[in-house]
Parts: structure tokens; sequence; C-alpha cells
């Protein structure tokens, strides 16, 4: 299976569904420690795809990947907003006093 299938079958299978149960719910979602890992890997593996194609890294993908791996804390908040019709992503720590990234 080719890493861009995959990469595309975990969005639409985890992040979209997230995204969009909690776009109406939720301001905020609290990660268990084992979802910032599968989120992690799905940067990495979005960054992989991208560098196959382009033969670089994404700046944001690398960007995210990076202050991920630095993050010292097992959980992260997941704050989702909408703005015409794209569902953007910002991650702090679970104290709200550090943005991680957005996305």
């Amino acid at each position: 299976m080719h890493l861009e299938h995959l990469s595309e079958l975990y969005y639409n299978k985890y992040l979209k569904k997230i995204a969009v149960d909690l776009m109406d719910i939720e301001e905020y979602s609290c990660s268990e420690p084992e979802d910032k890992e599968r989120i992690l890997s799905l940067y990495k593996l979005r960054n992989e795809v991208y560098k196959e194609r382009k033969g670089r890294d994404n700046k944001r993908f690398k960007t995210f990947i990076e202050e991920m791996e630095s993050y010292k804390g097992s959980r992260i908040v997941m704050h989702f907003y909408k703005i015409n019709e794209n569902v953007h992503m910002v991650l702090t720590d679970d104290t709200f006093t550090k943005v991680i990234c957005e996305l």
C-alpha cells in the first residue's frame, strides 16, 4: 500500500471524524498519551508522503513533528475551530499555557 493512501485513510478515519464530531459539541478535547503518539505518527507519515512527492520536507509538518517530539508532557489538548468550511486545530499542553502547534 502506498504511503499517501495510508495517510489519507488514517486522516479520514480518525482526525476528520474527531474534528467533525467535536466541532458542534465541544471546543476542545483532552488526549490520552497514546493519542499523542498516534498524531505524531500520522504527521511523520504525511511528511514522508510530501517528501516523496516534492523531494523535501513540508515545513509545517516538520515544525509540528519537532514540537511534538520536544514536548515532554503526556497529554495534549486539541482545540478545534472552523473558518469558512475549513477545520483548524491548535494543540496546547493540558494547562493551556503553551501552544504546541497550529494546524
